[in-house]
């Protein structure tokens, strides 16, 4: 089980975490207090984690693979929760990723949730084993999973400058951004959407790329930082990304301002402007 709030169940249960690998390094300043670092110290020389100082480096559990097949109730799955599955580290078995991935089709009763510091290289994963899989099972040339939600985690304007049009370009029937840590301000509607979906029309007179990017996400979730050295953020920020998505008719999730803010209310009580935004994505296609 999983106490992360949006991966919570339909029914309101709890979800769950999946680490068929673990551990991870750092790649930009949201990385500066990983919460799944600290776990994993703790978690040092046993439960298949190795030795401390060696604790988050990069570790593949083949073991652990089937394990959602044997979850018979329908759950969301948060996938290597405790690293990156698309760290290149992973790299040192060429088909892992793809094992994982044809897990998640596998098992299809779940819905997975995937999120990356590293979009490009889940890019290129998830092109590969949806082209395969359509190969081999005769599927058309735009399927994809419809239990497989691809996000992208961001802190920073320049951070969802550069993940999120690559994230458009990544096949998935829901594409989402992680918020969080939030570390300055963001204006989502700046970022130009360089992909361009099939169901999104062409204007005369409109040049290429220039499509807000926001209008084709399908879900953010937004939060300040937790833990030891939580770094402040600002409750406008949070307003800010509500009101852009309210715009754009996109869902909106909201952890809280973190617990550094001197906001400490909204934290507590994940409250903007005295109300709780715990909305979740639907599935456009499949």
């Amino acid at each position: 089980m999983t106490t992360i709030e949006w991966a919570r169940n339909a029914d309101g249960s709890r979800g769950r975490s999946w680490n068929p690998a673990t551990g991870c390094s750092p790649i930009s300043k949201g990385c500066q207090h990983c919460y799944a670092q600290r776990m994993a110290r703790r978690l040092a020389g046993r439960v298949g984690y190795p030795e401390y100082p060696d604790h988050f480096q990069v570790t593949l559990h083949p073991e652990r693979l089937d394990e959602p097949l044997r979850w018979r109730k329908p759950q969301r799955v948060f996938v290597c929760s405790m690293g990156d599955l698309f760290h290149p580290d992973i790299d040192i078995e060429p088909e892992f990723v793809s094992d994982v991935l044809s897990i998640c089709t596998k098992a299809h009763w779940h819905t997975f949730i995937l999120l990356t510091k590293r979009p490009d290289r889940m890019l290129v994963a998830l092109k590969e084993f949806y082209s395969e899989v359509r190969y081999l099972n005769s599927l058309k040339a735009d399927w994809v999973a419809p239990n497989i939600w691809s996000g992208v985690t961001v802190e920073s304007q320049l951070t969802a400058d550069v993940r999120i049009p690559i994230l458009l370009q990544i096949p998935a029937a829901v594409r989402w951004v992680s918020y969080e840590p939030a570390l300055e301000s963001v204006d989502f509607t700046t970022i130009r959407d360089t992909a361009w979906r099939d169901n999104q029309e062409w204007q005369p007179g409109q040049p290429m790329g220039t499509m807000n990017a926001l209008n084709s996400l399908d879900w953010i979730i937004a939060g300040g930082e937790t833990g030891p050295g939580a770094r402040p953020a600002d409750v406008s920020w949070f307003r800010d990304v509500r009101d852009q998505c309210q715009e754009a008719g996109v869902p909106f999730f909201y952890k809280g301002a973190g617990t550094a803010t001197v906001h400490k209310k909204h934290f507590t009580y994940r409250l903007i402007g005295g109300q709780k935004y715990e909305q979740w994505p639907e599935v456009r296609n499949g």
